[in-house]
């Protein structure tokens, strides 16, 4: 271990252990203040004082958050806003939940975002749900009162091919080929 002014060279075949966070490159990397957390970015967990098992990687990823825990943020800024709250994943440059408060939720990109893609069958609740043909298909649901818990496949250009009520009634329009 050579050191010099602010700059500490070390050479060494064994495994390192720092007790505090440490800086490299400009990169924070660490735990905070607070127990079982994960942090890898400048400013990444910067008030955090007593939150525990929160992960923070990129740049100000969960800047403000300071008590709170079980939150997780990647990319440059994602979850910064976040004050207090937990059980959060905010995953994308800049992306936020949907308040400075908010838990339990999950928020993919930033309001600049125009579309996002999920391949594969997505489950919502007890209810799975797949689309997405060669028309731009797919499949949403309706609790209107007009029409309860009827589901409707659209076109790409959003005109209606079918819907189905849940009471077993269907509606089609245009020509049935089977």
């Amino acid at each position: 271990y050579n050191q010099t002014g602010t700059q500490a060279t070390i050479e060494s075949n064994l495994p390192l252990t720092f007790v505090q966070d440490i800086t490299v490159n400009g990169v924070n990397i660490g735990s905070g203040s607070g127990a079982g957390n994960t942090l890898v970015g400048l400013d990444a967990l910067q008030n955090i004082t007593s939150g525990s098992g929160n992960s923070a990687l990129g740049e100000g990823a969960l800047l403000q958050v300071s008590e709170e825990g079980k939150n997780t943020a990647l990319g440059y800024y994602a979850g910064s806003n976040l004050v207090s709250g937990e059980n959060n994943t905010v995953i994308g440059f800049n992306a936020q939940p949907s308040n400075s408060t908010a838990s339990n939720e999950v928020t993919i990109g930033n309001a600049d975002v125009t579309q996002t893609r999920l391949m594969g069958a997505v489950t919502i609740g007890n209810a799975t749900w797949s689309g997405g043909g060669t028309n731009g298909l797919g499949i949403q649901a309706s609790s209107n009162s007009a029409s309860p818990f009827a589901f409707y496949i659209r076109n790409s250009d959003d005109t209606l091919i079918t819907s189905v009520r849940c009471n077993g009634d269907t509606n089609i329009n245009g020509d049935l080929d089977v």
